[in-house]
């Protein structure tokens, strides 16, 4: 009785332990809309303030532009209900097509942030980006 009453315990306590893992980052958006050349991708702007990275995943079978990976993060106090808010920093990254270095992250500063992925000179067959929103 005493083994399986530790047996149980050992498997609450990893289920609790995996449930934690993903309980510090939140799926903020993502796109499987493949892009056509030099097109781009542009996802909401999301209020950040709680979090501390974002990071985004790519995936195509084409590369970005330079520097076409980009986390844009505005520090003005109406960038959740302005039209068109200021993006003060911007962290920018090359993708190239096929890569296993694939996700980029930045440190959030501010109280809004976007993503948005500029798509080189060839129009992609396939493309996947997730943006998640990270505690730790």
């Amino acid at each position: 009785m005493k083994s399986k009453f530790i047996l149980w315990a050992f498997f609450v306590l990893s289920f609790a332990g995996a449930a934690l893992a993903d309980s510090d980052r939140i799926l903020m958006e993502q796109s499987t809309v493949e892009l056509g050349s030099d097109e781009t991708y542009t996802s909401d702007t999301f209020l950040v303030e709680t979090f501390r990275y974002l990071a985004v995943t790519v995936v195509s079978d084409e590369p970005s532009a330079a520097g076409g990976v980009k986390i844009e993060q505005s520090c003005d106090n109406d960038c959740d209900t302005a039209v068109s808010p200021e993006f003060q920093y911007v962290s920018g990254w090359t993708y190239t097509a096929g890569s296993a270095d694939n996700q980029y992250v930045a440190e959030l500063n501010c109280k809004c942030a976007r993503v948005r992925y500029v798509n080189g000179s060839n129009a992609q067959g396939s493309f996947h980006l997730t943006s998640y929103l990270k505690l730790d």
